[in-house]
């Protein structure tokens, strides 16, 4: 990892800016200063305060007056570099080698190879406030800001004209709301539950055909309101409870032809009876993944996962983190998703998996579900953030006639009409006007190149995209009236697309106000199992020494390590160019 001994010459009497270095030659590190004066240092590349530099400069001055080595172990050096190029970019190079320099193997080139790795791949969670909390437990403490991050900007609400000419499916259930925020709740998880229900729809986009199915996540401190997103699930209710009754009547017969077979004559010519599909529309987070794709498989592989504790599906993760989680990933955007069978010994493969998701938590459960900002899990969702209302709600404001139950009930019987007309019909293909199309690319196109610099937020950019094509596909579905002959393509109208773009420009505030601010920061343990952990931590090229290296810093046996690392590379998350050698794949 860090092989030569510190070479004070190898530094050279200039550092970028020309400025004299004084060089030590007693064969011990040589203490570097930043001037006192601020404006002589770089100015940082995030959106950090010059508090903050001063901040990690003061630290870095009481770090090298102690010479103290917060690099110890391989975990502390690898966190440095992420706090550091988090911070700094670039410019955190030179902060790292001072840093470094006090570990007894520290290497100049072995260091650089280091930070390059922690440039490419940085984890978001990771902050300065990890290298305060470092110095903290060495004894070194300086005065800091309460933060060292930007202060979050509020997410916006839905803009009113998003409202002002829905479909009267939605109109009706956002009448039901007393405050913005539930008003935007109730549409987000509308549209996210109706979306698993639209068949013989879908789209061409960029090539290849995809369906309505949208990924939600509401997320708000406890008590502050994300309960309204259960009444959105009665509105599809009706067509689980009657998928549940085809299920019960295909199981009765089922039975009766089954007690036929076991009664027949032995050697009669009769063959068994297949066992009956477990038909139904909610998929249940709390299951394994060969749990859950297998009653997607057995429902055409169409299904909603509705949780409203993000921890049920995050607790299922825990134990079959890989599985679930790249079945999930692959169904977002209808890839092939496949499961073993053990109790029939078979591989299944479900072709075009149309999958909902709407999931509400705390902040924590999001982190507890996906793990940091530039897993491909989190550009895939839709966020939504509910502020707490600290003012007291008037809990008897509606007039009492008709419970929200009640209400969101004869929503749902209106809807299931429409849904069983649907699916009578033939296929449909939805699609933008050109017009709509030129502005659509035009909008993504700046919203891309303003986050270039973000590779998570591209992805979560060039994903929200298409929810806003599928968002605008579930709007025009649920205003088509079906009157006489369908047409084989329908376009979206002006209102439609303007209002999903209205909801795409909201939710891309919250997605970005997810991706700063509700990432675990700073800590050295994670939800993640401790094999997910063991990956994250390998630098994106290693030998077999490195590795052991770091499940040794986790406490990991190395025969434990080897098999990971043999499991890493069947799944394609690891080549092997070379004996010894190893790079990631992502």
């Amino acid at each position: 990892m860090r092989k030569k001994k510190f070479d004070p010459e190898k530094w050279g009497n200039k550092d970028k800016k020309g400025t004299q270095k004084t060089v030590n030659t007693s064969g011990k590190p040589t203490v570097y200063m930043f001037s006192s004066n601020v404006d002589n240092c770089f100015q940082a590349e995030n959106i950090l305060s010059t508090n903050v530099l001063k901040e990690v400069n003061e630290l870095l001055q009481k770090v090298e007056e102690a010479k103290a080595d917060l690099t110890s172990t391989y975990e502390a050096w690898l966190q440095i570099g992420f706090a550091l190029s988090h911070a700094f970019g670039e410019n955190g190079r030179e902060f790292y080698h001072r840093f470094s320099q006090f570990h007894p193997e520290y290497d100049q080139a072995a260091c650089n190879r280091q930070f390059d790795h922690c440039l490419r791949s940085n984890k978001q969670r990771i902050t300065v406030n990890t290298l305060f909390y470092l110095a903290a437990k060495a004894g070194i403490q300086v005065t800091t800001k309460k933060s060292y991050k930007q202060e979050p900007v509020k997410p916006d609400s839905l803009p009113d004209e998003v409202f002002r000419n829905l479909p009267s499916i939605l109109e009706r259930a956002c009448a039901a709301a007393t405050s913005h925020e539930e008003r935007d709740v109730i549409l987000l998880g509308s549209l996210g539950v109706l979306s698993s229900c639209i068949p013989n729809w879908s789209g061409l986009y960029s090539g290849g055909r995809v369906y309505p199915n949208l990924y939600l996540f509401v997320f708000a401190e406890a008590s502050a309101g994300k309960g309204m997103l259960n009444y959105c699930r009665r509105i599809v209710y009706p067509i689980h409870k009657a998928l549940r009754e085809e299920s019960a009547e295909l199981k009765r017969v089922y039975q009766q032809e089954k007690a036929a077979y076991l009664s027949a004559k032995k050697g009669a010519n009769v063959e068994p009876p297949e066992v009956p599909p477990q038909k139904l529309l909610f998929i249940p987070a709390n299951n394994s993944a060969t749990g859950a794709f297998q009653l997607l498989d057995e429902n055409d592989g169409c299904g909603l996962i509705f949780e409203t504790e993000g921890d049920t599906l995050a607790n299922t993760f825990k134990t079959e983190y890989g599985n679930y989680s790249d079945n999930l990933r692959k169904a977002f955007h209808h890839e092939p998703a496949s499961y073993y069978r053990r109790g029939g010994n078979e591989y299944v493969e479900i072709e075009k998996p149309k999958l909902s998701t709407v999931l509400s938590g705390t902040p924590r459960q999001i982190s507890n579900l996906i793990p940091d900002a530039e897993n491909g899990l989190f550009s895939r969702f839709l966020y939504f953030n509910m502020s707490m209302n600290a003012k007291w709600k008037d809990v008897f404001a509606r007039d009492g006639k008709t419970g929200l139950e009640e209400y969101f009930d004869a929503i749902g019987a209106s809807f299931f009409q429409l849904h069983q007309t649907l699916k009578l019909l033939p296929p449909t293909s939805f699609e933008f006007s050109q017009v709509q199309a030129r502005d659509f690319n035009h909008v993504f196109g700046e919203w891309s190149e303003e986050y270039v610099d973000k590779k998570g937020l591209v992805a979560t950019i060039r994903r929200l995209a298409l929810s806003t094509f599928r968002i605008a596909m579930v709007f025009t579905a649920l205003r088509v009236k079906w009157e006489g002959s369908p047409a084989p393509v329908v376009i979206c109208n002006d209102d439609d697309y303007q209002a999903a773009m209205g909801i795409a420009k909201t939710l891309l505030t919250h997605a970005i106000y997810a991706y700063h601010e509700l990432m675990p920061y700073g800590n050295t343990v994670t939800s993640k199992g401790r094999k997910q952990q063991f990956f994250d931590e390998l630098p994106f090229e290693f030998s077999r020494q490195v590795y052991v290296d770091v499940a040794n810093n986790l406490n990991i046996p190395v025969k434990t390590a080897e098999r990971h690392i043999r499991d890493f590379t069947e799944k394609g998350m690891l080549l092997k160019p070379m004996h010894n050698q190893y790079a990631k794949t992502a």
